[in-house]
């Protein structure tokens, strides 16, 4: 069976934001064992980057040991929580860390673009800079649509994630490490070089894969800010903090992260909700991205009319193991014998519900995975099309999806003579979502 890699993305828009979090329900405590490696995931050949480990819910007396998928491109010394990774040769090399039973990943490039080879001034440890990870054999094309150059980086705007510049109503391919989660964020090039701390940014998370196309436009309204929104995110979920209509995302945190800093717009008032993501894996290969919970009560904050006024938000959430609270999902197994594209009503899904502008089409034995359904609607609302037939297919079982279910929807090939018969079968069996999904860290 294939399984495709999936994705998703909305278009970035610069929005300077500004906000007052007013703090999170209690929730219990999560003990789930587990290591966090922190450190940069770029360096030269011939030079050395250093990665820690931190035990969270683990014995400290456990021995942390590492390793590299590539020592030809990557060797490493450690000691413990802390490893060396030293650059060989140009390439992409994974650094395993293990304590016990837990083990985690790390990424790392190593090129003569490395992290501390890069430009001069405020662009010293910028990686491989001004050309970052452009790369014409890249499927994620960004798309400038801002008169002025725009620096564009994963995750935060720190040097060693920056992946590319791109010129005033430009665009640029890249290319990132495939089938992982990406929090895309831009900034504008000449109020970073004035104030670094008070370029404001706005991100959106988008899954990278080397097989499908992808677009991010990049658009401004306000490019400067004058306060500070700083997140520490101890859950295992993506936190997006998103405007209450849903028409921008102020800015989205990744697992596991301590400090990011959000510039902000002060004497201005925002609405808000926080949304909670959860990656979604089938056969230890990440697929999808799943809503977890959205905060019901929307919010209006407001940062006061004071030069770098600083507001700090814990986030904090404990649902790993209630499968109950993810959106419903679809897994759909394409056994028609045809290239098929697949619909929710009228709209073209992809992942998490988002039309591309390139179609996506799911080929004939292969399983693709759709997130982003509403509870509550029905699995008769999905229907496929191909070139084959003279119009669309509706599914014709009538099933209300629910929250923490997966629809194993199968579309087989019609073997009927009869005249005017469906070229397609139907079948949709309702699942747990922890039947599918390893969603374990």
């Amino acid at each position: 069976m294939t399984v495709r890699k999936k994705f998703l993305w909305a278009a970035l828009s610069l929005v300077a934001g500004a906000f007052l979090f007013t703090g999170c329900p209690d929730k219990p405590v999560d003990d789930t064992p587990e290591l966090v490696i922190s450190g940069a995931n770029v360096v030269a050949v011939g030079e050395t980057i250093t990665l820690t480990a931190q035990k969270n819910n683990i014995d400290s007396s456990v021995v942390v040991s590492w390793s590299s998928s590539n020592s030809s491109i990557a060797s490493i010394t450690s000691n413990n929580a802390s490893c060396t990774v030293k650059g060989v040769a140009d390439g992409d090399v994974t650094i395993t860390a293990v304590a016990g039973s837990v083990a985690t990943t790390w990424d790392v490039k190593v090129g003569a673009g490395g992290s501390g080879s890069g430009g001069t001034g405020v662009y010293a440890d910028f990686y491989n800079y001004p050309t970052g990870k452009v790369n014409a054999n890249g499927t994620l094309t960004l798309k400038n649509q801002v008169a002025s150059e725009v620096l564009v980086f994963t995750d935060s705007v720190k040097p060693e994630n920056y992946i590319g510049t791109i010129a005033s109503l430009s665009s640029i391919k890249v290319k990132l490490t495939s089938g992982k989660f990406y929090n895309i964020v831009a900034v504008q090039k000449s109020t970073y070089e004035e104030n670094p701390t008070q370029a404001t940014q706005a991100s959106k998370l988008a899954y990278y894969s080397d097989t499908q196309g992808y677009t991010v436009s990049v658009s401004a309204d306000s490019l400067t800010g004058s306060g500070t929104w700083i997140f520490n995110n101890s859950t295992n979920y993506w936190v997006s903090i998103d405007s209450v209509d849903g028409q921008s995302t102020y800015a989205v945190i990744a697992p596991k992260t301590q400090r990011v800093a959000v510039p902000t717009q002060t004497n201005k008032s925002y609405d808000y909700k926080i949304v909670y993501k959860k990656e979604l894996k089938y056969n230890d290969v990440t697929l999808a991205i799943s809503e977890v919970s959205r905060q019901e009560q929307n919010d209006t904050a407001v940062f006061k009319s004071t030069n770098n006024y600083t507001v700090t938000t814990d986030l904090s959430l404990s649902l790993d193991s209630e499968y109950d609270k993810l959106a419903p999902s679809v897994q759909l197994i394409n056994n028609s014998g045809k290239s098929i594209r697949v619909y929710n009503g009228n709209i073209q899904v992809t992942s998490f519900g988002e039309l591309e502008s390139d179609d996506y089409v799911a080929l004939d034995g292969e399983t693709a995975f759709f997130t982003g359904f509403t509870a509550g609607a029905s699995t008769s609302a999905i229907k496929i099309r191909s070139t084959a037939w003279t119009s669309a297919i509706d599914c014709t079982e009538n099933l209300t999806l629910e929250k923490g279910k997966v629809y194993v929807i199968t579309v087989g090939k019609n073997t009927s003579t009869e005249a005017g018969a469906s070229p397609v079968t139907w079948t949709v069996a309702q699942k747990e979502a922890s039947e599918i999904y390893d969603t374990e860290e």
